[in-house]
């Protein structure tokens, strides 16, 4: 991921919802590699709405063409990961 992806994912945790207190930065990366690697090379994640379990954390995604909306675990805590 480049400066400017975590940049951009940056500004969207940070926008007071709480995100932040619930996953450190260590898993931000790792959600991201998970994301990348896993949800979106897997037939078994092909809808662009579901839900997984993922480090202790429920996880409800949407899938768009340019990003990942991922409530964790509340409909209030959102954040957004670019997808490349």
């Amino acid at each position: 991921m480049d400066d400017a992806d975590w940049f951009w994912l940056l500004i969207e945790q940070h926008n007071g919802n709480g995100v932040l207190q619930m996953l450190t930065q260590i898993e931000l990366t790792q959600l991201t590699d998970y994301m990348l690697e896993v949800v979106d090379c897997n037939a078994g994640f092909e809808e662009d709405e579901f839900a997984v379990n993922w480090n202790g954390h429920r996880l409800y995604v949407e899938r768009y063409i340019s990003h990942f909306r991922i409530e964790v675990g509340h409909e209030d805590d959102v954040l957004e990961i670019p997808r490349h």
